[in-house]
């Protein structure tokens, strides 16, 4: 009798149910219902302790390398947003080569990034961050190009980093800037020849370039040093010739171009630290500027606004130096 029950119900798992008009279908045995709605809840750290959260911040500073542009644009805004108060070299680092990035949110991300940073980290890496500010100005890329002096105006725009890139990286600056605007500098041809060259109105983002080579400009030939103090404030037993013999104000290293102390040919050492030694490294370069921006005024608009600001620049400090 037990086998003839289990047979039974044996044969009840192969019955096809019967479906009936106006009635509902039948759930299967394997239903599961789905009817519940779920809801997702945001944390911002999701560990309570410090060490997991390292290492997330590592893997996405790891990821500013990845192949696609979004999730190097992700990246970089999950880094500004966990940014710690004292971040360390590796923010910077990873950052900086994101200048010359093809995609352009990736750029403005990794600008927005090292504006979170604080000043006294930026000015450990100045010489890093202007080495691919040169490389954007002359890339091959002219998104990258009309970029370009974004970076350069951020970094120009902060109290500290201004005095260190003018000091170390004035001629290479110009030179890149000469680049960037398509003015040979330091070109031998008759001053016609170079007023005939190709006019700033087929450059990309001229006004931006232009900008940020006049803030360059007064930067680095404008002497921003404190004034010297009065001899009449020094105590009596200092010579009354001592103001002549004294180090320059605000100049470290007066004496760079000698290259006492550096390797390498003496020749190659350049002194960038003042104003007058950054002159004398413009003045080959003037006559090709001035025909330049002569020819360039006639653009009116911003342009020409930017390009007479800047020839009055140079004709004052070469008044001023030419007096000397």
């Amino acid at each position: 009798m037990g086998s003839a029950r289990k047979k039974k119900e044996k044969r009840k798992d192969f019955v096809k149910p019967k479906l009936r008009v106006g009635k509902t279908k039948p759930k299967a045995t394997a239903h599961t219902d789905l009817g519940f709605k779920a809801k997702a809840i945001g944390i911002p750290t999701q560990t309570l302790g410090g060490r997991v959260g390292d290492e997330a911040f590592a893997h996405q500073l790891s990821l500013t390398k990845h192949h696609s542009s979004a999730v190097r644009k992700d990246a970089l805004q999950y880094l500004q947003t966990h940014l710690p108060e004292t971040p360390d070299s590796s923010v910077v680092l990873a950052t900086a080569p994101l200048i010359l990035d093809e995609a352009r949110s990736v750029r403005s991300g990794a600008l927005a990034l090292l504006a979170a940073v604080p000043e006294a980290a930026l000015a450990l890496h100045a010489n890093t961050l202007a080495l691919y500010v040169h490389s954007a100005m002359t890339h091959i890329n002219a998104e990258i190009r009309a970029d370009s002096t974004k970076a350069l105006t951020f970094l120009l725009s902060r109290e500290a980093l201004p005095r260190e890139i003018v000091r170390r990286q004035w001629h290479k600056t110009l030179q890149c800037f000469g680049t960037l605007l398509g003015w040979r500098l330091g070109a031998t041809e008759p001053t016609y020849k170079l007023a005939a060259a190709p006019g700033l109105e087929r450059v990309p983002n001229a006004a931006g370039h232009l900008t940020a080579f006049l803030r360059f400009l007064e930067l680095g030939l404008v002497d921003q040093a404190a004034p010297d103090a009065d001899l009449a404030a020094w105590p009596e037993w200092v010579h009354a010739d001592a103001d002549k013999h004294v180090l320059p104000v605000g100049n470290s290293n007066p004496f760079a171009r000698l290259a006492l102390f550096a390797p390498g040919d003496k020749d190659d050492a350049q002194d960038e630290e003042d104003p007058d030694a950054r002159y004398r490294l413009l003045a080959p370069y003037v006559p090709t500027m001035q025909a330049a921006l002569e020819s360039s005024q006639k653009l009116g608009g911003d342009v020409g606004r930017l390009c007479k600001s800047m020839a009055d620049l140079l004709d004052r400090v070469c008044q001023e130096h030419g007096s000397e």
